[in-house]
């Protein structure tokens, strides 16, 4: 086809203003046709470069993007079809498309296409906003709401759905649908609220129960603000909802602190926020630390704690002071009045009382906690080693010995390092078991392990592959090397005086690992050297 003029239209595709291609299926492939100049400038190619080659070799990844199952389609069938590619990227281009596909007369296939990347970046920058705002919400606990009065329809943001219990956008609220969740005498006070706002065109803000669906009560904050036409009629209100669920049953459990810190069976605690001295010390507290009521509102919280400087102390309330958090949870020690001390969880707020701010601290005991995660702790490196540590020899299992196997040929691939893999088999083990007994057998077994180990780099790992085979671990070994080792503990064997027996020896198979080796390999070529050892009369080091 000419750049000149379509057939039927008598006008140069350079002359539209809008992307153009033009393509002709060959050999299960399209090729370019044409290419006008917005099309060149939109994608900064020359047409010259592409004009006679496959689609597929000029943008790689067109099958991917859908584009062409649509210039098949359109080829096959005619018509018209409309499609927006997803994100598409190469040495040159970058964005998205929006392309119409339409076959001409001829049998070509044109596509006018549009670059949508501005737009879509637009709107992914909108949703981005979106999702920081209803984070923003969602953190906060406070949800904003829209009510049309002529429709009575409600939009709710998803943080009002959350606050109601409701999964967000479930449903288009109403205004009757809200009241549902307040109680008879809630519903009439918060209808008259919202009537005296309108009536009097000014915000209202008022705090009420909601009765969620699941039976739990929240406690909300509704604030809202009516809009009116030029008439003066409402038309609607806007407004949010805030959580003080937690607010109001801070609120309650003051009520009854009085009675809770005379009566709680943990240490409870006031300090003053400005000069720290203790303003209030309960029954328990009292009776752990030795200390008397009348001594205690002489102290500080440092008097139980003197590893703590003032400033160091400071510095652990300043979350609380500035508001970054609602409560410091910790673990840390007390001093009794006789020196002793004791281990104790610290749950410290900060609460006003009368206008004054004041620390509340809860302490409970935990010695009886820490004596127990103590036996734990120590229970379970117990069960470590006896997971990792052969029970008789006291050297690597063979599981243990699998995973040093898996990390050492990990760490060689990515450092581009070496290392080599010894197998020792005790040579006629059996004979040793039939003639001395397995106590002797187990003797020799433990006694070879510890001469092995003797004689090895703390970086070499030993370990028990099974029965009278083990398996040592050389890093940073080449062949030479490692042969050199193997040769010398295989005369450390044969030279050591074994009690009550005659001389043991051991054959000892080598091998090192290679590029790309795996595990399975190298393991077999090891034993298959080993075996090589014990074919030559046995008491031999071979390498395979």
């Amino acid at each position: 086809m000419s750049n000149t003029a379509f057939s039927t239209m008598q006008v140069s595709i350079d002359d539209i203003p809008i992307n153009i291609a033009v393509y002709r299926y060959v050999d299960n492939d399209f090729i370019f046709i044409d290419f006008n100049n917005m099309a060149e400038k939109t994608e900064n190619i020359n047409r010259e470069k592409i004009i006679g080659k496959c689609i597929t070799k000029v943008f790689p990844g067109v099958k991917k993007l859908g584009l062409f199952d649509l210039l098949l389609r359109i080829n096959k069938n005619g018509g018209y079809e409309e499609l927006d590619l997803g994100f598409y990227e190469d040495d040159r281009i970058s964005g998205w498309r929006h392309n119409s596909v339409k076959r001409l007369p001829n049998g070509d296939v044109i596509v006018f296409y549009t670059d949508i990347t501005k737009q879509k970046h637009l709107e992914e920058e909108r949703l981005k906003q979106k999702n920081q705002f209803e984070e923003a919400q969602k953190l906060a606990h406070l949800g904003s709401w829209e009510w049309d009065i002529q429709t009575n329809e409600i939009k709710w943001s998803d943080e009002v759905f959350r606050i109601f219990g409701e999964e967000p956008q479930s449903f288009t609220p109403t205004y009757d649908y809200f009241l549902s969740y307040l109680c008879e005498e809630g519903e009439a006070a918060l209808t008259k609220a919202v009537m005296n706002a309108i009536n009097h065109k000014e915000a209202y803000l008022f705090e009420h129960n909601i009765y969620r669906k699941d039976g739990t009560i929240r406690y909300v904050q509704e604030s809202g603000n009516a809009h009116f036409d030029d008439q003066g009629e409402a038309t609607s209100m806007i407004g949010t909802v805030l959580d003080i669920t937690e607010r109001k049953e801070a609120e309650n459990q003051l009520q009854s602190l009085g009675h809770i810190l005379d009566n709680s069976m943990n240490e409870v605690y006031m300090f003053d926020t400005k000069n720290m001295h203790f303003t209030y010390v309960n029954k328990e507290a009292q009776k752990n630390t030795g200390y008397t009521f009348e001594e205690m509102m002489n102290m500080t919280p440092l008097d139980l704690k003197p590893e703590y400087s003032m400033r160091s102390f400071l510095l652990l309330l300043k979350p609380l002071l500035d508001g970054s958090k609602k409560e410091l949870v910790f673990e840390t020690i007390h001093h009794r009045k006789n020196g002793q001390i004791y281990n104790v969880e610290i749950r410290l707020k900060v609460m006003e009382f009368s206008g004054t701010k004041q620390f509340v601290v809860i302490a409970y005991d935990i010695s009886d906690r820490k004596l127990a995660q103590h036996q734990l702790e120590e229970s379970e490196k117990k069960f470590r080693k006896l997971a990792t540590i052969d029970n008789l020899t006291g050297i690597l299992n063979r599981h243990k010995s699998n995973e040093e196997l898996d990390i050492e040929i990990n760490r060689d691939r990515r450092y581009n390092d070496v290392f080599s893999l010894a197998m020792f088999d005790i040579d006629h083990f059996k004979t040793i078991n039939d003639t001395y007994g397995h106590n002797v057998g187990d003797y020799v077994l433990k006694e070879f392990s510890t001469l092995i180990s003797k004689h090895i780099r703390e970086s070499d790992r030993l370990g028990r592959w099974g029965g009278e085979e083990f398996i040592l671990l050389l890093p940073h070994l080449n062949k030479k090397d490692a042969m050199s080792i193997a040769e010398k503990l295989r005369k450390i064997v044969a030279n050591h005086s074994f009690k009550d027996i005659p001389q043991i020896t051991t054959s000892v198979g080598v091998t090192t690992y290679a590029p790309n080796d795996t595990k399975e390999r190298l393991l077999k070529r090891v034993d298959n050297a080993l075996y090589k050892a014990k074919k030559s009369g046995r008491n031999k080091v071979k390498f395979k």
